[in-house]
Formats: structure tokens, sequence, C-alpha cells
């Protein structure tokens, strides 16, 4: 488990390449877990939120991501 911790952590840091492709290939929900991840990686300057003049992004996140 330690190896996978250290890819995970790896991968955290440097992008999905440093994953074993081979770990890769059977990952279940994997385009969902990537869209998750770089959506976490971005959202920081995402133009959303209270004071946010964009309802349409607004709306779309919450509808993605509902009671985020």
């Amino acid at each position: 488990t330690s190896a996978y911790t250290q890819a995970l952590c790896a991968a955290a840091r440097d992008g999905v390449d440093v994953i074993p492709p081979e770990w890769l290939a059977p990952l279940e929900l994997r385009e969902v877990i990537e869209e998750i991840a770089l959506d976490l990686h971005d959202c920081e300057y995402w133009p959303f939120g209270e004071t946010s003049r964009d309802k349409a992004f607004n709306d779309q996140v919450w509808e993605k991501y509902p009671g985020w």
C-alpha cells in the first residue's frame, strides 16, 4: 500500500503521468475521477460564489456539485 500512496502523492504533485499505466487501465470511473480532480485543482480560480457576477457559471457549478 505504501507504493500506491507514494504514487498518488506524486501524481498530486506532478500529474497523472507519474502513475503507472497498468494501475490506471483497470480503474473504474477513471474519467469521473479525472474530471473531479481537475475541477478540484482549478476551482480556486473559478468565478463563482456569492460575489460572482456570472450567474450562469454559478448555476453550472451548483448543478454539477450540489451543496457546494
